[in-house]
């Protein structure tokens, strides 16, 4: 991957379009807007992102543009609002397709593909497009359409059970740290790969799924020995 641009921002000539919502698409979109890519996220105002509606909110006061959690996910990004029901909307997301070098999305699987915004069809606009998809369960599990924010993810891949007291249940975590820790390295591994990065010519990466369930699978798979050698010597809390 290119050292440095000219204005010392690694990733200053990167352009990711941004389908994303909740916390760890634009947790991770932070990631490469702070080092210099251009994203633009788009949004619509007939569903809000979930951060724009949590407090705590600037002055006490509730508002789409006042949450912090919102403004600090949103940090250094472009944005704009399409109404991807409308007709004119998908002519106007595939004129921004062309100009982009990654489509980012982490919506339940099928929604891209019912806009007409599906990797085979972003291939048609451009050929070198990277397509990042960061779908809870994945696009082809079983578990594929169920609900997948960050407490339910947490839960399935067992990480409640490596914390709390040994007379005592599981206890929730604070998954936006989780997101923190993987996500962005794990889209860094697909994104590397485009051409504008590489200095190489050609085609960029494919289609590629990042489920947010299997990076959550690399901590407990990685304190596997660790705790396995604490359940050997007795519990420390």
């Amino acid at each position: 991957m290119a050292e440095e641009s000219a204005n010392g921002k690694v990733f200053a000539d990167l352009k990711i379009l941004a389908f994303s919502w909740a916390m760890v698409g634009p947790l991770t979109l932070k990631f490469f807007a702070d080092y210099g890519a251009t994203v633009i996220r788009v949004e619509t105002f007939s569903r809000p992102c979930v951060t724009r509606m949590s407090s705590p909110f600037a002055d006490g006061k509730a508002g789409v543009n006042r949450s912090g959690y919102f403004n600090h996910f949103s940090a250094n990004m472009l944005s704009m609002s399409l109404n991807m029901g409308h007709p004119d909307s998908l002519g106007l997301a595939r004129e921004l397709v062309a100009k982009s070098d990654v489509v980012m999305e982490n919506f339940t699987p099928g929604v891209m593909e019912r806009w007409g915004l599906s990797y085979e069809e972003l291939k048609k606009i451009k050929p070198d497009i990277i397509m990042v998809r960061q779908n809870g369960f994945g696009s082809d599990s079983p578990y594929r359409n169920l609900a997948a924010f960050g407490m339910i993810l947490a839960a399935v891949v067992g990480i409640p059970n490596f914390i709390g007291w040994p007379d005592r249940g599981p206890l929730p975590v604070g998954v936006w740290g989780l997101h923190r820790l993987h996500q962005p390295e794990v889209c860094l591994r697909c994104v590397d790969r485009c051409p504008r990065l590489s200095g190489k010519d050609g085609k960029g990466a494919a289609h590629r799924p990042c489920p947010v369930r299997d990076g959550h699978l690399f901590l407990p798979s990685g304190r596997a020995g660790l705790c396995g050698e604490r359940q050997r010597a007795g519990p420390e809390r």
